[in-house]
């Protein structure tokens, strides 16, 4: 797995040929400016670079980050559910907004539902409103303070933290 911005953006670039996707300019802290040229989508596109897409929540970019115009995410890998196009470096593969990389009908399982990738998945698809996700949530016989537990989850990365910002502007 790519572990820094300078490998996700040497990858990025090394496959600009074949993906369309290439780097005009890097931006301060962690933005960057690319194209995206696909068949008739020729595009200018604000982005951020992140290691994984559920970083888009860790780090709170869903609260602060959209009103510095952040189009899209590009990352190594893509974990979770976020309401932006998301670049994956790592699959060459571009996502559409509420897009996941697993199908969001994996999270009836619980095997899955208790891994990291699926928690993940299901955190992301609740705070992006996925109604899968609220129909596992209502439909699974969760024992109560496990429900409670998600939810007040949701709700912190649903609100800002103390402490530095990731760099974005």
């Amino acid at each position: 797995m790519l572990h820094t911005r300078h490998q996700i953006l040497s990858m990025l670039q090394s496959s600009a040929v074949t993906t369309g996707v290439s780097l005009l300019n890097d931006g301060p802290g962690h933005r960057i400016r690319i194209q995206y040229q696909r068949g008739r989508l020729d595009r200018l596109f604000e982005a951020v670079v992140l290691r994984r897409s559920f970083d888009w929540y860790r780090y709170r970019l869903n609260l602060y980050a959209q009103l510095g115009g952040i189009e899209m995410i590009v990352c190594a890998a893509h974990d979770t559910c976020v309401m932006l196009p998301v670049w994956c470096v790592s699959e060459a593969q571009v996502y559409n907004e509420g897009e996941t990389s697993i199908p969001l009908t994996r999270l009836s399982d619980p095997a899955f539902r208790g891994s990291r990738a699926g928690h993940h998945l299901f955190i992301g698809a609740l705070l992006s409103s996925q109604p899968a996700a609220f129909d596992v949530l209502t439909a699974t016989s969760f024992p109560r303070s496990t429900r409670y537990r998600i939810q007040a989850k949701v709700r912190s990365y649903a609100t800002l933290r103390p402490g530095n910002r990731l760099k974005v502007m």
